[in-house]
């Protein structure tokens, strides 16, 4: 079975499509521009098996750019470790020149990670990109800025990780997190689905960590756990109405849709007991002359205070819909108990 971090990589689509379009932008030569991301360790093995799945004479080598500070002048480090026989003339320009336009970089691929320790890196970035050809080799650069250090032209391609990844991806990967977690209904899976994958935005370190059953029983308890030893779940917290309402929002999607269905249980399981109190005038001046046009509030005041008209069973689960639906129109939470319950209605009335 695949690992979590491969398959973010090869099973979940914008990641992939980022995966694939780095392997053609280094293919092309030139350079290309990445902002280090999470699992980029597994991102530059399957980068590196790709890239000599099409071209196995490739020389890949992966460094951080710390690794280069401590030389004086980084190009003529280039050119002693890649080009130790090439005797330079100064007619031909720069050293970052000549290793462009005299493709001395031909079938390698120089990837340096975390540039901003090492401003150099930019300028022969600029300038390779400024003189080289088809045949002069790749040169691809990561940074950890908020900001690309360099901007895309014809031979720089900076590839934007956040252009890539959907709200559809979190899910699908979310998805993967809970697959093992057996003990958990499909509602509640599909619940905390929802809620991991907004929360994480495009981070899936972050998705993986939350994608836990606890997050349908107390997701601020326990994203408050978290946060004592995890400084990214403390800044989530910073905006906890915006937690809130993604919880909230969550709650809609999948409660209201098994409202609605118990509400047309009941009226079709009660159906001849409804027809003979309408027709009604309700207190918005709405006429309700069938029982399907009945909404939980009709059948509560019209039917419910009139007639002992449902079973316990039934009546249980109409307090619960009708408390839970007023808690979510007034922009309430419910509680993990709550849910349960509410989800398990949907297989009680697949069973019926």
């Amino acid at each position: 079975m695949l690992s979590s971090e491969m398959l973010w990589w090869n099973q979940v689509s914008g990641p992939s499509r980022y995966l694939h379009d780095t392997v053609e932008a280094v293919s092309d030569g030139g350079v290309t521009i990445l902002k280090e991301t999470a699992y980029m360790e597994q991102f530059f093995t399957q980068l590196k098996d790709k890239l000599l799945h099409k071209n196995s004479s490739l020389q890949i080598d992966i460094c951080d750019a710390v690794d280069y500070k401590i030389s004086e002048t980084l190009v003529d480090t280039l050119i002693e470790k890649y080009a130790a026989d090439y005797d330079h003339h100064p007619m031909y320009g720069s050293l970052t020149k000549a290793i462009a336009s005299k493709n001395l970089l031909n079938e390698k691929i120089i990837i340096i990670r975390n540039i901003e320790e090492d401003q150099r890196w930019i300028e022969i970035g600029t300038e390779f990109a400024k003189y080289c050809s088809s045949n002069s080799g790749a040169i691809l650069l990561t940074y950890g800025d908020k900001k690309s250090l360099m901007k895309s032209n014809k031979q720089i391609s900076v590839l934007d990780f956040k252009d890539y990844i959907t709200i559809y991806d979190m899910q699908l990967f979310a998805s993967y997190c809970l697959a093992e977690q057996t003990e958990l209904s499909v509602m509640m899976k599909n619940y905390i689905t929802q809620i991991v994958s907004r929360l994480s935005v495009d981070n899936p370190m972050i998705c993986k960590k939350l994608a836990l059953g606890q997050v349908g029983e107390d997701a601020i308890g326990l994203l408050n756990n978290i946060a004592k030893y995890d400084p990214e779940i403390r800044t989530m917290l910073n905006s906890i109405k915006n937690v809130e309402y993604i919880l909230w929002e969550a709650q809609i999607q999948t409660v209201f849709p098994i409202i609605e269905q118990e509400r047309r249980r009941i009226i079709e399981s009660y159906y001849n007991e409804l027809v003979t109190i309408l027709p009604v005038t309700d207190e918005f001046g709405k006429r309700i002359e069938r029982p399907e046009d009945m909404e939980l509030r009709h059948i509560r005041f019209y039917f419910l205070k009139i007639k002992e008209g449902l079973s316990k069973k039934d009546s249980d689960i109409f307090q619960l819909i009708y408390a839970s639906r007023n808690d979510l129109a007034h922009l309430k939470i419910l509680n993990g108990q709550e849910l349960q319950m509410i989800f398990s209605l949907k297989s009680y009335t697949v069973m019926q």
